[in-house]
């Protein structure tokens, strides 16, 4: 269909693009994608267009899922050990899709840059973000 995505949803190309745009336009050259969950289609995509980016997720089955399809990923709080997080992992850049809101409020406390896409509904919730990608809100 016209407009659809392999998963069947409509502006998933769009947002992918502008995640890999912000990625590139901000120079970073190790992502980490926090709560990934079963959804590895951001993680993947980036993957596939030649970012280094890891997944940290805290359920433990939704790494094991990530680590079987080839895609890297770790068990842990991306809040509560983002001191491991920073040294291990390195960041440029840390992103969430759709994370909750607390999740969110935490990011923006422990790391710089951060994107996060946010549901509409609550994005009155956190502060302006520097820049708007599409319905990707950068915080640098």
């Amino acid at each position: 269909m016209p407009g659809r995505t392999r998963s069947g949803r409509r502006g998933d190309d769009a947002e992918l693009r502008l995640l890999l745009r912000a990625v590139r336009e901000l120079g970073a050259s190790r992502v980490v994608e926090v709560g990934h969950g079963r959804n590895l289609r951001y993680l993947s995509f980036l993957r596939e267009h030649g970012v280094d980016a890891v997944g940290v997720e805290t359920r433990t089955e939704h790494v094991r899922r990530a680590l079987a399809r080839g895609l890297p990923s770790v068990n842990v709080d991306a809040v509560g050990e983002s001191g491991w997080v920073r040294r291990v992992l390195r960041p440029d850049l840390v992103y969430s899709a759709r994370p909750p809101v607390e999740l969110a409020l935490g990011l923006l406390r422990e790391y710089s840059p951060v994107l996060l896409r946010m549901r509409e509904e609550e994005r009155w919730e956190l502060p302006e973000p520097t820049r708007r990608l599409g319905p990707w809100d950068l915080y640098a």
